[in-house]
């Protein structure tokens, strides 16, 4: 269960703020109420005491309270007012409502169960050797394998990679489960890297647990050669998707909608859902198509601020950090999520 803070202990606090100078004043209830929020968000507090004792309203001198002689000077006022002994009093009484809930913190007053954070790392590798503006060969898996062992990805998205990528990936994620789908050319058969393997979206987990994999090609497609694909695999808790889609914005968006609707049914029945990769689509463009047209609750959507995106369902947000590759034309985009 949650410890509270009762307004009451706020009040402690503010008794003798009407005291301090005005700059001083607005710094500190702006401080407890933004401190107390983020602990209310994070489940350390089982209530927002802000929220019952309005801190910003709270009584301080005004030009009309100070004596004729310093309404000229309305610090010199509040310091009047103020006594070096009740000033103390107030930052003591702040510094142990802080200290207490920091203290709540470290000694592991979370709730039982409490969340834990989940990882996922978006790649796009370039690696096909088909496009030689961004291929660079050996030095793009070894700069990969230092991304990933710097972030600890519990879930690992690929695109453009070579299928035998992975089990060069593979040790950085601990060798965990994983799975490959070729993009396809218009008769079907497989997408090649220009050394003769299959060129595609590939997964890694970082659990060694076996998936059900699903993968397939998205039924819209631009008049290209290359026809885009989706792979997925399914756990009891999780169900996680790579996807690279067209560079038509028209098409790219019927795609992504078509990926958020295939896996509507697992999200409304609570799994965990996750859907990463390069969309081709960007979040607020001046022009074509905006990548959060085709979001769909209770999905949300976190982007590298260009084409790679990571949707995730019945999971909460963390934060996003977008690390830049010398050996690649894409970012790496890493979605700290909780769970």
């Amino acid at each position: 269960m949650s410890p509270e803070l009762e307004p009451e202990d706020y009040a402690a606090v503010t008794e003798h703020m009407s005291g301090a100078a005005a700059a001083t004043w607005n710094r500190h209830p702006s401080a407890l109420v933004s401190f107390t929020r983020w602990a209310k968000h994070q489940d350390v507090l089982a209530t927002n005491p802000a929220r019952q004792n309005d801190l910003m309203t709270a009584d301080r001198p005004t030009e009309a309270a100070c004596p004729r002689r310093y309404r000229r000077s309305l610090r010199r006022c509040q310091s009047r007012r103020s006594s070096s002994k009740g000033n103390q009093r107030m930052r003591r009484q702040l510094s142990v409502l802080i200290s207490l809930i920091l203290v709540l913190v470290s000694v592991g007053a979370l709730p039982a169960g409490a969340a834990q954070e989940f990882r996922v790392l978006q790649l796009n590798l370039c690696h096909s050797g088909v496009n030689t503006s961004c291929f660079n060969g050996a030095a793009t898996i070894q700069e990969a394998n230092a991304v990933i062992t710097a972030r600890q990805p519990h879930v690992l998205s690929l695109n453009e990679i070579c299928k035998n990528d992975l089990p060069v990936l593979a040790p950085a994620m601990g060798n965990g489960f994983s799975t490959f789908a070729p993009a396809r050319r218009p008769d079907g058969t497989p997408v090649r890297c220009t050394n003769g393997d299959e060129y595609g979206n590939g997964l890694i987990f970082r659990s060694p647990t076996p998936g059900t994999v699903f993968s397939g090609q998205y039924a819209i497609q631009d008049s290209g050669t290359e026809k885009r694909v989706y792979v997925c695999a399914e756990f009891a808790d999780l169900v996680g998707c790579s996807t690279h889609l067209s560079t038509t914005g028209s098409v790219a968006m019927a795609q992504c909608k078509a990926a958020i609707a295939l896996l509507h049914g697992r999200t409304t029945a609570g799994k965990p859902v996750i859907l990463a990769g390069d969309f081709n689509l960007k979040y607020a463009p001046l022009f074509g198509p905006n990548v959060q047209e085709c979001n769909q609750a209770p999905f949300f959507r976190k982007g590298d601020g260009s084409v790679q995106h990571v949707f995730a369902a019945n999971l909460g947000f963390v934060r996003t950090e977008v690390a830049g590759m010398r050996y690649t034309d894409h970012p790496a985009l890493h979605v700290v999520l909780s769970r």
